[in-house]
This record gives C-alpha cells, structure tokens and sequence, in this order.
C-alpha cells in the first residue's frame, strides 16, 4: 500500500531530523487517509512541531476518534477552534464529530444489520 511506504519513508526522514516540519505535517496527513485506524498515531503525533492551521487540527481528530478517543478530538474543538472564534471553522470541526460518530456507529454494527 503506498501509504505506508508513505509513512516508512517519512518515519525515516523524522529518524535523521525530528525537527522537519513538513514530514510531520505530510505524517499526520498519511495517517488520517489510510483507511483503518493505525493504532496509537494519535498520541505518537501530538506534541509535535507542526504548523498551526484547521487542516492538522481537523486531520489530529480525524487520528483521534477512529482510535476511540473522541474526548481528545473535543479537546482540540475547544482548544483551536473555539478560541478562534471562525464560525464556518468550528461549525466544520463539530461537523466533523458528528461524522465520525456516525461512522463509528455504522462499523460497529453486523454487517446483515446494513441491509434493513
């Protein structure tokens, strides 16, 4: 899968300078498209140097609820979004909540449980 020798060459790249923002940036991307939740991602990401900016906040929560860690995704709402004070922002991010909510709910369920 190209994501992850996506995310193997970034992990590399971090490896000989941690403090390369743009292969943060491009991680934390490579992690919130793949299309099951890599586990711990989340927590491996936060706390690094990365550029303030609603696309790694909304990618943050992304990583944050498909690992079932949705107090850490409100978290960021009410830490980045809210302060901000972009209505068309924040609506986003709690769009956002909502979606993964849903998402969550539907893969929880039987598959047979779809077809009604």
């Amino acid at each position: 899968d190209k994501l992850v020798k996506a995310r193997a060459h970034l992990h590399r790249s971090l490896a000989l300078d941690p403090s390369f923002v743009p292969a943060w940036v491009q991680l934390t991307e490579a992690y919130a498209l793949a299309e099951q939740a890599v586990a711990g991602s989340g927590r491996r990401l936060e706390n690094r140097p990365m550029p303030p900016g609603p696309d790694i906040a909304l990618q943050m929560m992304v990583l944050y609820t498909r690992e079932g860690q949705r107090g850490a995704a409100e978290r960021l709402v009410d830490l980045y979004f809210e302060p901000r004070a972009d209505t068309a922002e924040l609506a986003a991010a709690r769009r956002l909540l909502e979606q993964m909510d849903w998402l969550s709910a539907r893969a929880a369920e039987p598959p047979d449980s779809l077809l009604r």
